[in-house]
């Protein structure tokens, strides 16, 4: 079985599949995306020289059935894919679920007496699908120990400990190199945190000093690079406080060894890293 449900920035969305009003009779451009391949040849040359590659923005052909209430419900799609606005599109197959943004291009009723058919067409500039759900590793956390119902024992027990993975390892099948978002969480004061790959040797640092409660969040995905800091609930850009030789990690094709660091007060960091897994496609 499978569906999909379009979402528009209002939040409002519409649901194609095998329900009634709107059931999916075809949709096209969900395979690889296409790749354009630079090459360069010289001029008595055979053949070419491969130079790189990139993907294209992909585009998406949805056919839906309208089965009942025709005029309200196509002019409610009309409502839902609005041109010129983002929106977002999740693929639903069996158990899996990947979503895309897309721009709306056009919505086109077939007439053919009686409307029934709709041609909706959208384009993805980023042509890559991602997982709905967020893999989370945790490096540093504290781990609590009170369960409940809860019984007191009579000696002194302890009721949380610190877990430290100095090193853990960020796994990626996806083919595609990935960014992430890092957040350093300060239990006390400590300085200038940091993050280094293991097997690259290039890390991320941020000079600067944390207290209690702050947590710094950096991005590092494509056309989302940042860093910011939130302190007593209130959110600020500290970018400028990278360290100059840091690079924007990612998690890339395989296996990738992080590990965390402070110049001062590592015992009162934790550490977390955010990453969705990329497709190429769906099925």
């Amino acid at each position: 079985m499978r569906k999909i449900v379009c979402e528009n920035f209002k939040g409002e969305s519409v649901t194609i599949g095998i329900d009634a009003p709107y059931w999916l009779d075809s949709i096209e451009g969900i395979g690889t995306p296409s790749y354009m391949i630079h090459t360069t040849k010289g001029s008595t040359q055979d053949g070419e020289n491969y130079v790189s590659s990139n993907a294209e923005m992909r585009g998406i052909d949805i056919v839906a059935v309208v089965s009942e209430n025709v005029i309200e419900n196509v002019r409610k799609l009309y409502d839902i894919f609005i041109p010129k606005k983002k929106g977002v599109l999740t693929y639903y197959r069996d158990c899996e679920s990947s979503e895309i943004e897309y721009i709306v291009e056009c919505v086109t009723p077939v007439n053919n007496g009686y409307i029934k058919l709709v041609n909706i067409s959208l384009n993805c500039p980023d042509p890559f699908f991602q997982e709905t759900r967020e893999t989370k590793v945790n490096i540093a956390y504290w781990q609590g120990f009170i369960e409940f119902p809860l019984e007191l024992p009579v000696e002194p027990f302890e009721m949380t400990t610190k877990i430290q993975n100095l090193i853990v390892n960020l796994q990626n099948d996806s083919n595609i190199d990935l960014g992430m978002t890092i957040q350093f969480i300060a239990n006390g004061n400590l300085i200038n945190p940091s993050l280094f790959n293991v097997n690259t040797r290039v890390f991320f640092k941020v000079n600067t000093a944390m207290i209690t409660g702050d947590v710094i969040t950096i991005t590092t995905h494509y056309k989302n690079k940042k860093v910011y800091l939130t302190r007593n609930g209130l959110e600020s850009d500290i970018t400028y406080l990278m360290d100059y030789e840091s690079t924007w990690l990612k998690v890339y094709d395989g296996d990738n060894l992080y590990r965390y660091d402070a110049d001062e007060g590592i015992d009162h960091l934790d550490a977390n890293i955010y990453y969705r897994k990329l497709r190429l496609g769906v099925v």
